[in-house]
């Protein structure tokens, strides 16, 4: 009886050190990020007339990121990309600005525009 509760005791030993070890590695790929699935365009004037077609309920208009992903001037980042640094514009200007965007990307640092306060 005593083997068999120390072998019970190893084994979930092992599968919480598993469990962890698989869980570290999750944090720490989230940690080194990726902002997989952000809009983001290569010209303010592609990211702001999306902006400014937004749906009631403020979700981006399909039809019209369609469009953008189609001419190249809009996409959603892909895996591994991850934006450093936004700079929102000022308050008042937002309806018609975007917001700066640093991106790095798996060869190596670029400038695109967003919407402001980093949303997409």
């Amino acid at each position: 009886m005593r083997h068999i509760a120390t072998i019970y005791a190893l084994s979930f030993g092992f599968a919480a050190a598993a469990c962890a070890q698989s869980s570290s590695q999750d944090r720490a790929e989230f940690i080194s990020g990726s902002s997989e699935g952000t809009i983001v365009c290569k010209s303010e004037k592609a990211m702001v007339t999306l902006m400014k077609t937004r749906t009631a309920m403020m979700a981006l208009n399909l039809d019209i990121l369609h469009r953008l992903e189609e001419s190249g001037d809009c996409f959603a980042m892909p895996r591994g990309w991850l934006m450093l640094e936004a700079q929102d514009p000022p308050l008042d200007q937002q309806e018609d600005h975007a917001a700066k965007l640093v991106v790095r990307t798996p060869d190596g640092i670029v400038h695109m525009w967003g919407t402001p306060f980093g949303g997409d």
